[in-house]
C-alpha cells in the first residue's frame, strides 16, 4: 500500500504564515513612528510629543516666576484705605454681635441651627431634664344642664353613646368634677435650659431651637381613684377628655411620626389660644355656663394685695378675657371647617347660601382685649367639603360665634361704663400691656372635666404633665448613649401627689324647715324644702316626712315633673332640750353609699341658715308655681 506524500506548499504553510504576520507587524510600527506622529491631550489642547516638551518647559518657568518673591506679582493689590470711625453707630455696630438679635421662627429649627452660631457636634452630651410634678389644687363641683342645641351635629354623631344619656326622655342635667392643678412654668423652663459643664465630658444645655421658650405642653393627664368600703381606694383610672377634645392625646398614644408631627407641634401650639385649649379645656355648652365659677381665681396674686375697686376690675377683665379666648377658639374651628355659613330662610339645615358677613366681620377689639388668630383644631375636622355634615357643622359654629360675640359686646359695654379710665389707657399705645403669652407666665392653672363621676361617690385626683420632648427626631445628633432620649413625642413630668378627696353631692339638696318631735294628732313629722337644678333652672318643692320616709321623689305632673329623689331617709326626730337656737328639734337622716357605708346627718331647723338662703337666691326671678308632690307619702 503506497502513502501519498504532501506537496511542498502544504509542508511549509505554517512557516509562510508566521513570516507574513511578522512583516505586517513591522510595517505597522514603521508607519506609526515614521508617517503618523503621536499626539497627547494637555488641558483643552492636543499636542505632539515634540510640542509636549516645549509646553512643560513653559509651565515650569511660569510656576518658578510666581514663587520668586522678588519678581512682579501678576495680581493687582488695592491701595489700603482707612475708613472713618468717628460715628457712634459705626463703633456700636463694630463691637456688637453678628448673630441674629430676634428669635428665630419656631417652625424652622433646622434652618435656625445654621444661624445661631453654636455648632452642634456629634460628640456632645446634652442635659436630660427631669420635670417636677404639678401641684394639685381644689376640685370644682359643677351642676348644670347641657345645651344640646349648641352641640355640633358632627360631634354628636361621633359620640352617640355619650349624648344619648342626656336626650329625651332622659334629662340634660349633668353634674361633674373639674380637678385642677398648678404647673410651675418657670421651673419647667429652667430645667430645659440647665447644663453641667463641670462634668467630664461636659453636659451641654439643650439647643434652644429644639424647643419653644413657652414651652409646649401637649397634654395634662388626670387620674382618679374612687373610695370604696373600709376607706380603701379602688383602681387608678384616667379621666377621659371631653368629647371633641383630646386630639393631642390620641397623637401621643398612636402616632409614631417624625418631622411632620414635630412641625405640627411647633406651628399649632405656638398660638396662645391653642396652648390654653390644652391646659384649660372648655366644658361642653351648658345653659348657665357654670364653669369656671366666678370665685375660681387663675392668678397667683392675692386679692388682699388689691383695693376693692382693683379686685372688681380684675374680675371683670378676667371674665372678658375668658370670653375673648373662647371666641378665638370658636373662630379658629370655624375657619378650619370652611368659614361662616347661615341657613337659608325657611330652612332648618345647611345650605349653599354664600356667607353674608363672615369675611366682613372683624373680631372685637379695644380696651386691650384684642382677639388674635390661631387655635387648636381637632384632627380630622371638616375642611369645607361640600357635604351636609360639614354644612351643619359650619352653621352650628357660626351660631356659637355670633352668640359669643353678643356676649363679648355686652361685657365690653358694661366694662366701658364701669371702668372708663381703662378705656383712656387703651387708646394710648404706651399704656397698653403686650398680649399675654404662655412664655410670660410663671405658673398656670390647668384642669380637666370628669364627666363620668357619679353623684354620691367620693374621688381623689392626681396629674401628670406631658411636655414636648426636645430630643424628638434628633437621634442623629445624639451620642449613642443618649439616642434613646429621642424616642417618643413627649416626656412626662413626675406624677403629683393625690389631691384632697371630693364627694359628689346628690343633684337634689334639702333643708329642714320645721317639725314636731312629739306624738299627737299630727304625729312625729317634719317639713323639708327640696332644691333641684333641672334643665339649667333651680326648682323648689317641699315635703312632709314621718319616720322611715325617703327624702325626695318625682314631683309635678306630665311635662312639669322634676326628679327630687335622694338616697336619704328620715330615721329619727327628737327634742333638743338643751337649746332653743335650733328650734329645739333634731332630725336624723341616713343613707347607704355605693361603697356600703352608712352615712348619718343630724340637722336642726335650717329655715334661716346660710345654706337655705343660698339655694333660695338661685331661684329664678319669676318663680313658677311650686312643684307639687306627684304622689303622697304612704
Amino acid at each position: 500500500m503506497s502513502v501519498k506524500r504532501p506537496n511542498t506548499l502544504e509542508m511549509h504553510c505554517e512557516k509562510i504564515l508566521v513570516v507574513f504576520a511578522g512583516i505586517l507587524c513591522v510595517g505597522v510600527l514603521v508607519w506609526q513612528f515614521l508617517f503618523n506622529e503621536i499626539e497627547v491631550k494637555v488641558g483643552n489642547a492636543t499636542v505632539s510629543l515634540t510640542q509636549l516638551h516645549e509646553k512643560l518647559l513653559k509651565a515650569d518657568s511660569s510656576v518658578t516666576a510666581k514663587l520668586d518673591p522678588s519678581g512682579n506679582s501678576p495680581l493687582e493689590i488695592p491701595t489700603q484705605k482707612r475708613v472713618g470711625n468717628d460715628s457712634d453707630i459705626f463703633r456700636e455696630k463694630l463691637s456688637s454681635d453678628v448673630t441674629p438679635s430676634l428669635p428665630l421662627p419656631a417652625n424652622e429649627p433646622s434652618f435656625g441651627s445654621l444661624l445661631l452660631g453654636k455648632a452642634i457636634e456629634n460628640e456632645q452630651v446634652f442635659y436630660s431634664p427631669v420635670f417636677v410634678a404639678a401641684q394639685m389644687k381644689e376640685a370644682i363641683l359643677s351642676i348644670d344642664a347641657l345645651d344640646l342645641s349648641a352641640i355640633d351635629k358632627e360631634l354628636e354623631s361621633e359620640n352617640v353613646e355619650f349624648f344619648s344619656k342626656y336626650k329625651a326622655p332622659a334629662t340634660s342635667d349633668i353634674i361633674w368634677v373639674s380637678p385642677c392643678a398648678e404647673i410651675n412654668l418657670a421651673a419647667l423652663r429652667l430645667e430645659l435650659e440647665r447644663n453641667d459643664l463641670k462634668q467630664t465630658p461636659p453636659i451641654e444645655s439643650i439647643p434652644t431651637q429644639w424647643f419653644d421658650p413657652a414651652p409646649f405642653i401637649l397634654d395634662v393627664v388626670f387620674e382618679r381613684q374612687q373610695k370604696q368600703a373600709g376607706n380603701t381606694w379602688g383602681p387608678v383610672t384616667i379621666v377621659k377628655p371631653v368629647p371633641g377634645q383630646g386630639a393631642w392625646r390620641e397623637m401621643i398614644e398612636t402616632g409614631k411620626g417624625g418631622q411632620g408631627i414635630r412641625d405640627t407641634v411647633f406651628s399649632e401650639l405656638a398660638s396662645y389660644a391653642a396652648q390654653m385649649s390644652v391646659l384649660q379645656p372648655e366644658m361642653l355648652p351648658t345653659k348657665n355656663q357654670s364653669f369656671p365659677p366666678e370665685s375660681f381665681s387663675d392668678s397667683t396674686e392675692k386679692d388682699s394685695d388689691f383695693t376693692k375697686a382693683d379686685q372688681e376690675k380684675k374680675a371683670a377683665e378676667k371674665k372678658l378675657n375668658s370670653v375673648v379666648l373662647q371666641l378665638e377658639r370658636i373662630e379658629a374651628n370655624l375657619k378650619k371647617a370652611g368659614g361662616p355659613l347661615y341657613p337659608q330662610k325657611g330652612s332648618g339645615g345647611g345650605s349653599d347660601a354664600a356667607d353674608s358677613d363672615g369675611k366682613k366681620e372683624k373680631g372685637g377689639g379695644g380696651n386691650g382685649f384684642d382677639m388674635g388668630g390661631g387655635g387648636s383644631v381637632k384632627k380630622g375636622a371638616p375642611t369645607g367639603a361640600d357635604t351636609q355634615a360639614s354644612k351643619d357643622t359650619r352653621i352650628s359654629l357660626t351660631k356659637k360665634r355670633d352668640q359669643k360675640k353678643k356676649e363679648f359686646d355686652k361685657l365690653k359695654s358694661e366694662f366701658e361704663v364701669q371702668f372708663p379710665d381703662s378705656i383712656q389707657d387703651s387708646k394710648n399705645p404706651a399704656q397698653q400691656d403686650p398680649k399675654l403669652q404662655l412664655a410670660d407666665l410663671s405658673v398656670v392653672n390647668v384642669w380637666a372635666h370628669d364627666l363620668e363621676a357619679v353623684a354620691g361617690n367620693t374621688y381623689r385626683y392626681r396629674a401628670t404633665v406631658k411636655i414636648y420632648n426636645p430630643f424628638f427626631t434628633r437621634e442623629n445628633l445624639l451620642v449613642s448613649a443618649q439616642t434613646k432620649l429621642s424616642k417618643g413625642l413627649v416626656t412626662s413630668s413626675a406624677t403629683s401627689q393625690w389631691g384632697n378627696e371630693v364627694t359628689l353631692p346628690s343633684a337634689t339638696s334639702f333643708c329642714f324647715t320645721r317639725g314636731s318631735a312629739r306624738d299627737g294628732i299630727g304625729g312625729r313629722r317634719i317639713s323639708i324644702a327640696l332644691f333641684r337644678n333641672s334643665s339649667g333652672v333651680q326648682n323648689l318643692s317641699s315635703e312632709d316626712l314621718k319616720l322611715g320616709d325617703p327624702v325626695g321623689g318625682v314631683h309635678g305632673e306630665k311635662e312639669s315633673t322634676v326628679d327630687f329623689s335622694t338616697n336619704w331617709y328620715l330615721v329619727d326626730i327628737f327634742d333638743d332640750a338643751g337649746s332653743d337656737s335650733n328650734g329645739g328639734i333634731i332630725a336624723v337622716f341616713q343613707q347607704r353609699t355605693s361603697s356600703g357605708e352608712v352615712l348619718q346627718e343630724l340637722r336642726s331647723i335650717e329655715g334661716d341658715s346660710e345654706n337655705f338662703l343660698k339655694f333660695k337666691a338661685q331661684l329664678p326671678a319669676i318663680q313658677p308655681k311650686k312643684v307639687a308632690a306627684k304622689t303622697p307619702k304612704a
